[in-house]
This record gives C-alpha cells, structure tokens and sequence, in this order.
C-alpha cells in the first residue's frame, strides 16, 4: 500500500517463477527474469520442458515484461583465437538438477563415442559455486577454460530458466550449445539451440549436431564470432537497462 503505483519500475531477479516482489497493482511496469512456468512431468527422470508462458512479451497493455541476467562488465577479455583453442568440446556443468544432469551425461556419451578423436572436457572446472552458498561472481578458472574452448554445451537449470552460464559462453567467444529459452532478442541470436531429454533420438541427434560443427572448424568459428557479437551489441547490463527505459518509454505513448 505505500508502494508509488504509478512510478515504481520493478525488476525481479529472483528464481522462483511462480513469486512476485511487488503485487501488480502497486507498480507501474514489472520485469521478471523467470518468468516460464517448468513443467516437470511425473515419472523417474522429472526432465522439464520450459515452454508454458506466464504471459505473452512485447504487449504493451500489460505490466510484466521479461527480462534476464546479461554479460558482466568484468568482459570482454584476451581470449585465445577460436582457431587456436585446446579443447574441441566442453561442457562444465555441476550435476546439481535434471536438466544438468541429463545434458552432461549427455556430453560425457558423446566424449566417450562419437567425438572420441577430439579433445573434450566434461568436467567441473571450478571448486566455487553460488549453489552451495559460495560467494562467486567472477571465476578466473572457469572464465580461461571458456576461453580455451571451440563448443560450449550448457542449459538453463530445471526448475526456472534464465542463468549466468549462456551469456558467459556467448563472451567467451565459444560456439554455444543451449537449450531453449527466450529473452529480448534471443529469437535472433545465432546459437546453437536443442531440447533438453533423455530419449535416444534427442541424444543422437545433439551428437550429430555437434560432430557436425567440429567436422566444419571455418564455419563454426564465423558462427561462434556472430554470437559474440551479437551479444555484446544486445545482451550487456546496458542493453539491459536501455531495454527497460525502451518499454517505459513505449508504454508511456499507449
């Protein structure tokens, strides 16, 4: 009730898809950055399929609009030439949620069979992790072993979408590897999308996919190059905020 309705601009970081800071009527704009609705079926493997929308983006007569994390300013850095990079393939996810879980066994598969004759790096790299209450924002370790690597193959956690490790990826310059998502200007980024499961099918064709890239060094280079720069064009902190000033502005019109 003390909340100034018609000039409160609120903008929700938290994980929780199902929460609001701030009740709708007493703000004048909301922007939530988990703001998909998981749905987790019933059954041994729980995998979650991101595809049910609290609300449609871009209609100005609502008042919650999506948003999400971007790259940290501590980039651009010195990375190692995409041609010049070690490690074919990585994958440094934690196996801290199904969605993980499936993706890097998923990742340690390919390793062992289809990509045998490259270099791949399936592991953690780094001993600090938000997840278990470590203080960690920005992690050299991991930031040089990103920049050190050709494919990149990361998703969104399980149970909402919307993390730091896409926008890591994409500045370090790595052909990026995700599952499906959506924030301002996603539909346009040139990555490399695929659905999260655990079906052979699903599986065998993130393989081919990924063998493909590597089969195809000059190609996969101009795309890693696109994304990167698409992203430091679209995906900072202050494209962030001028997307926020942007919907504030266009609502205002209406």
């Amino acid at each position: 009730q003390d909340y100034y309705g018609s000039k409160l601009i609120v903008i929700d970081w938290i994980d929780e898809h199902d929460k609001l800071l701030v009740d709708l009527d007493c703000c004048y704009l909301y922007f939530k950055r988990s703001w998909l609705t998981p749905n987790i079926p019933v059954g041994e493997n729980n995998i979650c399929i991101k595809e049910d929308r609290h609300f449609e983006p871009g209609k100005l007569e609502l008042q919650l609009f999506p948003i999400s994390y971007a790259i940290l300013d501590e980039f651009p850095r010195n990375f190692t030439p995409f041609a010049e990079r070690e490690i074919d393939m990585g994958c440094y996810l934690r196996f801290t949620c199904p969605n993980r879980s499936i993706v890097k066994w998923s990742a340690i598969k390919a390793q062992r069979s289809f990509l045998s004759g490259y270099n791949c790096h399936v592991d953690e790299v780094s001993g600090g992790s938000r997840s278990v209450g470590s203080d960690v924002y920005v992690d050299d370790t991991y930031f040089d072993y990103l920049g050190n690597t050709k494919i990149n193959v990361t998703c969104n956690p399980s149970y909402w979408v919307g993390d730091s490790r896409l926008w890591e990826s994409l500045a370090s310059g790595c052909l990026t590897f995700c599952d499906s998502s959506w924030t301002p200007d996603t539909d346009n980024l040139p990555i490399e999308w695929y659905t999260v499961g655990d079906d052979g099918d699903g599986i065998f064709l993130l393989y081919r996919h990924l063998k493909k890239c590597l089969s195809n060094p000059k190609d996969s280079e101009e795309r890693a190059r696109a994304a990167q720069e698409f992203a430091f064009k679209h995906h900072t902190s202050a494209a962030r905020m001028q997307y926020v000033l942007d919907t504030i502005n266009r609502r205002k019109e209406i």
